[in-house]
């Protein structure tokens, strides 16, 4: 079938009147009210509930780079809600218009904790993350198969949001500390619906498979668990997604092991000074980017292969680790995690277990009784998804849908799911084996 052009995607009605005041591409967009915040609101804090239901994607048109080389990147800004609690998503699709078929699932990636969706992008063999032009990482590849890819940037991305959205689109967002898993659940529905609108305008089949990288999967598990199963998902996919933490013992990785013990002995409410990974990351990525105009990638990861967060969820003692990855990993990936998801966090490690705070009830219990065919794929040398967790997992969602499988490879550690070949033919594998629509 022909593709229509990029601008298709949009309704030709602004739903935001007035919101926006466009004059030349490239200017910036001043917001009016409806994209702040009201004088008497407390920052962060929502002053009213959220209606009951949500409108649907209104797609806002600043100017948006369309990306083009082998493959097409588009970018389209999407807001969530028309009034002022509302938050400009960055929905960013990639596709190869040669190869792509569109009777083919779109398949929607989720980041774990600390990235956004350019995790996704992190390219091996020493090939840029921003080159569009060949098949070296984990979306590009799949887009070379035939998919669309979406990359969801989470709302605490907030180098992506700031710096790129805001300062470079000029659409402005209002970020809170008070972004809890339900809201990132939240977005994940967000992007189903924005992504199924789209391909219903494209005359394609809305069906989607979700990935979810490790918080990424346990934000998928809830979901599942907490909100009507989408009828447009024909597929999940969990990659690196740890369910209990109880039997760890000595191969958590050692910041793990230490906020475990923190949180066993202080209150629930005092978690929040044990965020220390998030005032530090704004100063990695500062170091970073200074690496990043005078030293080699190659010869940047030979010192931050020796940072110990690093060390101990990449599997780089491994003489085949490509380094280059990891300066754009600080550079470009990296982002702060919000203090709520943080606190939930901390509280599933006291108790063990995927445990949800306000209702004491394990994630895999409140699964429904069905769900979409499934893989679930960890590496053998994973610190932070043990084999009992891994077991835990396949167990759910067996005895909730045969159709599924699990895969352990070999040498790789938890983040090195996402940078590896071997990981990426068995997700090929299991797209394909999918019912056609």
């Amino acid at each position: 079938m022909t593709n229509r052009p990029p601008a298709a995607v949009f309704p030709e009605e602004d739903h935001i009147r007035g919101a926006l005041t466009r004059s030349s591409p490239g200017s910036r967009v001043r917001s009016s009210r409806l994209f702040g915040r009201p004088r008497n609101a407390s920052p962060g804090r929502r002053t009213r509930p959220r209606p009951p239901s949500r409108r649907g994607p209104i797609f806002i048109k600043p100017w948006v780079p369309f990306e083009v080389g082998v493959l097409h990147k588009q970018n389209i800004v999407a807001r969530d809600w028309e009034g002022y609690e509302g938050f400009n998503h960055l929905v960013v699709r990639i596709r190869h218009p040669g190869r792509y078929d569109a009777n083919r699932p779109e398949v929607i990636l989720i980041p774990g904790i600390l990235c956004n969706g350019n995790l996704f992008r992190l390219s091996w063999g020493g090939k840029s993350f921003k080159d569009l032009n060949h098949p070296l990482s984990f979306a590009n590849a799949l887009a070379f198969a035939g998919y669309s890819v979406v990359l969801v940037h989470p709302r605490d991305s907030r180098w992506i949001y700031s710096r790129y959205v805001n300062d470079v689109l000029g659409v402005p967002n209002t970020f809170s500390d008070d972004f809890s898993i339900a809201d990132a659940v939240d977005d994940i529905c967000f992007h189903i619906d924005t992504v199924t609108k789209i391909r219903e305008q494209e005359h394609a089949p809305p069906r989607v498979v979700v990935l979810g990288f490790s918080l990424g999967g346990i934000k998928l598990l809830d979901m599942l668990g907490s909100r009507p199963l989408h009828p447009a998902i024909a597929g999940l996919a969990f990659l690196s997604t740890p369910v209990e933490f109880d039997t760890n013992g000595e191969r958590l990785i050692p910041l793990v092991r230490i906020y475990s013990q923190a949180a066993r002995l202080m209150p629930v409410e005092h978690y929040g000074a044990l965020n220390l990974i998030d005032r530090n990351v704004i100063v990695a990525k500062r170091v970073a980017r200074r690496l990043l105009g005078d030293t080699s990638p190659r010869v940047a990861g030979r010192l931050l292969r020796r940072v110990p967060l690093i060390s101990d969820v990449f599997h780089v003692s491994d003489p085949s680790f490509d380094l280059s990855i990891l300066l754009p990993l600080v550079s470009y990936v990296l982002e702060p995690v919000s203090a709520t998801i943080m606190k939930e966090l901390l509280y599933a490690v006291r108790k063990g277990r995927l445990v949800k705070r306000d209702a004491e009830d394990d994630c895999l219990d409140l699964l429904p009784e069905t769900v979409p065919p499934w893989v679930v794929i960890r590496g053998s040398e994973d610190r932070i998804v043990t084999p009992r967790s891994h077991d835990m997992l396949d167990g759910a969602l067996t005895c909730r849908q045969k159709s599924g499988y699990t895969a352990t490879i070999a040498g790789l550690g938890h983040d090195d799911l996402v940078v590896s070949r071997a990981v990426l033919r068995e997700v090929l594998y299991f797209l394909e084996g999918l019912p056609v629509s």
